[in-house]
């Protein structure tokens, strides 16, 4: 079967990125690595190989602005309306009728720097909006940005339990240097205690996690992430229950501590072994 161009849908024009990404998500790893830019390609269809049809016509460069406001939905909806007066266009200029002329521009340009292969971008999964130890503020935002929410299993304070907490808003903030000793009594640094199953069947791990709230008015917590650097959310959802301001959703999982280990957060230990009858 010949290639044919992309006449149908418009949606086509991004199975390319001019930002060196191919693949099945390129508007979630344009997102994820904090990209300035991105843009669309009309391309025609290989019969071999996914997305690596002849470029027909590509986003002038720098490509398209990501703004600090995009997220995934607003960035697919800049893209799609730039693919379809793409793809008119291309149909207006006859691009679509052999032969076909290769435009890429992005290619030759990842050449120059000494990149062969452009990056893969690989379906996401749902572990990807997990919560890792060694976030910082930017990476609770970028995924935030491009998944909605992130997530982590949360032990409870009385039972040991596990339950998944999706943090729903995310904002990064930096804290003044002696925030944390201006607290009052009432506004203590409390632990969250979050659980990593390991993939190779062995113990699970868990890591701590600073947080804090008001108790005297709903105001949004504030979670440890690195050094000074704290994520403000407003809104949580516990699995099994509705969404419910941070300050209702955290209390059956904050510990109080009133003295808090010294050192970088987060920290590792075990989750305690379980007694044997």
């Amino acid at each position: 079967m010949e290639n044919e161009p992309l006449e149908a849908s418009f949606t086509s024009a991004l199975i390319a990125n001019p930002r060196s990404l191919h693949g099945a998500a390129p508007l979630h790893h344009a997102l994820l690595r904090g990209d300035t830019h991105t843009g669309v390609t009309l391309q025609t269809l290989d019969d071999k190989a996914f997305d690596r049809g002849i470029i027909l016509t590509q986003t002038p460069s720098p490509g398209i602005p990501i703004s600090n406001d995009d997220v995934l939905k607003s960035l697919r909806e800049k893209t799609a309306a730039h693919g379809a007066e793409m793809l008119i266009q291309g149909l207006r200029d006859g691009l679509h009728i052999p032969p076909y002329r290769d435009v890429g521009w992005k290619a030759a340009q990842l050449k120059e720097q000494g990149i062969e292969k452009p990056q893969h971008a690989r379906k996401t999964i749902k572990d990807d909006s997990m919560i890792q130890p060694d976030w910082t503020a930017e990476d609770f935002w970028l995924r935030y940005r491009t998944f909605g929410s992130v997530w982590a299993n949360a032990v409870y304070c009385r039972s040991h339990h596990t339950n998944r907490m999706i943090l729903e808003d995310v904002e990064p903030v930096t804290l003044e240097e002696d925030y944390l000793e201006k607290l009052p009594p009432y506004e203590g640094l409390r632990l969250l205690i979050f659980e990593y199953e390991d993939k190779d069947g062995g113990v699970p791990t868990r890591h701590e996690r600073q947080v804090i709230w008001r108790n005297d008015r709903l105001s949004p917590a504030l979670i440890h992430a690195k050094g000074n650097d704290w994520i403000r959310v407003k809104r949580i959802r516990v699995a099994g229950k509705h969404s419910a301001h941070s300050s209702l959703a955290l209390p059956p999982f904050a510990r109080k501590r009133k003295a808090i280990l010294g050192g970088e957060y987060p920290m590792f230990y075990p989750r305690p072994a379980k007694k044997e009858n």
